[in-house]
């Protein structure tokens, strides 16, 4: 029970922090975002997205594993995306969107590790 919790409330803050950077951006900005920046928007959003359902997915059945093999590809992606755009607002706001990813992906990875220890196996 407590690692549902544990994992709705990772779910939660993923869906509050990226989506509420990114309106702040569109609203402080007075000109048009470059496409490439918008188009790695809406990467960054459908990625955040699959992140929650496979959130809801791993609490139902209890398992951290797919979240722990989700995660590294999603830091990859936001590192890659901060590297590549134009804008600065955008640029700050990736690289806080990875920082949480890089957390999460911690936790998730501590989860699995209790898990494997509780049911006398490895996370391996």
């Amino acid at each position: 029970m407590r690692f549902t919790r544990t994992l709705a409330a990772i779910a939660l803050g993923a869906v509050l922090a990226v989506p509420a950077a990114f309106g702040q951006i569109m609203k402080q900005s007075d000109q048009k975002i470059d496409n490439a920046d918008a188009a790695a928007m809406k990467q960054l959003a459908q990625a955040n997205l699959n992140e929650i359902e496979g959130g809801k997915a791993a609490a139902a059945k209890a398992q951290m594993k797919m979240m722990v093999k989700d995660h590294p590809q999603d830091a990859k992606e936001t590192q890659d995306l901060a590297t590549k755009a134009k804008d600065p607002a955008f640029k700050a706001a990736v690289q806080k969107a990875h920082a949480k990813i890089q957390e999460h992906l911690q936790l998730a990875q501590r989860i699995a590790s209790q898990q494997g220890a509780a049911a006398g196996g490895t996370s391996k």
